[in-house]
């Protein structure tokens, strides 16, 4: 976070917001297509134009509350909510209480580097302490991790080079050097491979017709050989002598017998 901070520090608000909140930069976006479009939507830059209060925290808010709240958090919890059937209300978000909040300035909203500062006071004999000042905590999951663990698979099999090039979207070259980056952890590039691996996932789905169980079969074969090959190249470069890895592609690993081999690698 600080580093993003420092990269950001010459900016204009605008563009420094921009920054915090963009999966991608439209110029890296542009270098990923290969063809770029004639026109492009460009819904932060609207919601930018249109917030007009001289008060730069509230309209910074005016903006959030055009775009990222129901187009990403609202969103994204109301589908994971229901996807377990759980009703998710959002209380503060009350109309009223949104009308009162957006016309307070800044300085009682923040005060001495306080955030939610009126809040904070009109809960102050409600609420303990420790659960007032306590670390903001977020929902989020270890997705960086696992592509770079138990989804490397996954990731390489639908963001390879032969993939992307018969797909027809994207140059393969700089999809490439943004997952191996990641991989090596030169760069966390956690959003930008999801939104490409989902947008794969999404034309094969609507786009090719392949049905959802055909993908996971797809995907979880490809997932068992790529496994297979690693343990190979482990036990290649762990060989004392050429001949002891010559029939260890037909081995099973030591107490797991072949008829499990399969249940094991799923």
């Amino acid at each position: 976070m600080a580093k993003g901070f420092i990269q950001t520090a010459e900016m204009g608000s605008d563009a420094r917001y921009r920054s915090y909140v963009q999966v991608l930069g439209r110029e890296a976006v542009s270098a990923l297509l290969l063809q770029t479009p004639a026109t492009s939507d460009d819904h932060l830059g609207l919601a930018l134009k249109a917030a007009q209060s001289p008060d730069a925290l509230s309209r910074l808010l005016a903006v959030d509350m055009e775009t990222q709240l129901p187009d990403d958090l609202l969103l994204l919890t109301d589908k994971m909510s229901m996807a377990v059937s759980l009703e998710c209300r959002v209380p503060l978000l009350d109309h009223e209480l949104l009308e009162m909040a957006a016309a307070m300035p800044s300085r009682i909203k923040i005060q001495g580097g306080q955030l939610k500062h009126v809040l904070k006071a009109a809960l102050a004999d409600k609420l303990p302490q420790d659960i007032l000042h306590r670390a903001k905590r977020g929902f989020g999951t270890p997705m960086g991790a696992w592509l770079k663990q138990s989804l490397q698979p996954l990731l390489r099999g639908l963001l390879a080079p032969a993939v992307i090039r018969q797909r027809g979207w994207l140059a393969p070259e700089p999809v490439q050097r943004l997952l191996e980056d990641h991989l090596a952890a030169r760069a966390d590039y956690t959003d930008v491979l999801l939104a490409l691996l989902n947008l794969e996932v999404w034309a094969r789905l609507y786009l090719d017709g392949r049905g959802g169980e055909r993908l996971l079969r797809e995907r979880l074969r490809v997932g068992r050989q790529r496994r297979a090959e690693h343990v190979f190249q482990l036990r290649l470069a762990s060989a004392d002598r050429p001949g002891d890895f010559a029939d260890f592609r037909h081995r099973p690993p030591p107490g797991r017998p072949d008829q499990h081999q399969a249940a094991a690698d799923d």
